[in-house]
C-alpha cells in the first residue's frame, strides 16, 4: 500500500541523487533530496508549503525543520518574508555543483526563444532519462534530434499526432530519440535527404564527456 501524507493523499516525488555532488556538497540524502526539490519548485515558481514537501520528498516535519535550519546556517537556502508570506531560495551552491550535462539539459528542456518549457511531464524525470542517455549520445545529437522531432510534429498531416513526454521520448529502453524524424519530415514536404547517420559515441568520447 502506498504510504499517505498528511491529507490522505498519495506520496507522489520522486528524486534522483547524484551522489557525486552530493559528497562534494557535503549533504546527507534527505538534505539533498530537500535541496532538489526546493531546487525545483523555485524554478516552477511554486508556493512552498509544507504540505507539498512532504508529498514530493516524504520528509516529515520534525526532520523537515532540522533540515531546513542546517541548511539555512550553511547559506544552501535564504528566506525573505514578504508582508505574511516567507519565500524560500536555493543558493547558486547546489544549482552550480552539477555537471555540464544537466546544465545541458535545461536546453533540451526549454524553448531558447521563449524560456517556456517544450515539453510535457516530469521534468526530474526527464533529467534522470538525459543523464543516462548523455552516457552514450552527446548533447547536440539529442538536440538535433530534440529539434527534427518538434518540425516532424509541426507537418499538417501530423495535427492529431500527441507529443511525447520528455523522459518517453528520452527513454533508453525505447530509444524513440534515434527515430529518423528527418528523414520523416523530408518525405513528406518533398527536400531531399542526406544521409548522415550518427553513431553511438567511442569509449573515449564516453570518457570525454566527463573530464
Amino acid at each position: 500500500m502506498d504510504k499517505v501524507n498528511l491529507i490522505g493523499k498519495p506520496i507522489s516525488g520522486s528524486t534522483t541523487i547524484n551522489h557525486e555532488v552530493r559528497q562534494k556538497l557535503e549533504l546527507t540524502n534527505d538534505e539533498y533530496v530537500l535541496l532538489s526539490f526546493l531546487n525545483t519548485a523555485q524554478q516552477e515558481k511554486r508556493d512552498i508549503t509544507y504540505e507539498l514537501v512532504y508529498r514530493k520528498t516524504a520528509i516529515e516535519k520534525a526532520d523537515y525543520d532540522i533540515i531546513s535550519n542546517k541548511l539555512f546556517v550553511r547559506d544552501y537556502i535564504r528566506a525573505s518574508k514578504v508582508e505574511e508570506r516567507v519565500f524560500i531560495k536555493v543558493s547558486k551552491r547546489f544549482r552550480e555543483a552539477f555537471y555540464v550535462q544537466e546544465r545541458d539539459f535545461d536546453e533540451f528542456w526549454f524553448n531558447a526563444k521563449t524560456g517556456v518549457c517544450d515539453w510535457p511531464g516530469s521534468k526530474s524525470d526527464a533529467l534522470a532519462k538525459y543523464i543516462i542517455c548523455r552516457k552514450s549520445y552527446p548533447h547536440d545529437y539529442l538536440m538535433k534530434q530534440k529539434n527534427w522531432y518538434f518540425r516532424f510534429l509541426e507537418l499538417p498531416d501530423n495535427s492529431f499526432r500527441k507529443k511525447l513526454g520528455a523522459s518517453v521520448f528520452l527513454n533508453m529502453s525505447t530509444k524513440r530519440f534515434e527515430e529518423d524524424f528527418e528523414a520523416h519530415w523530408r518525405a513528406s514536404t518533398g527536400v531531399a535527404l542526406k544521409q548522415q547517420p550518427v553513431q553511438p559515441l567511442s569509449k573515449a568520447q564516453k570518457e570525454g564527456l566527463f573530464i
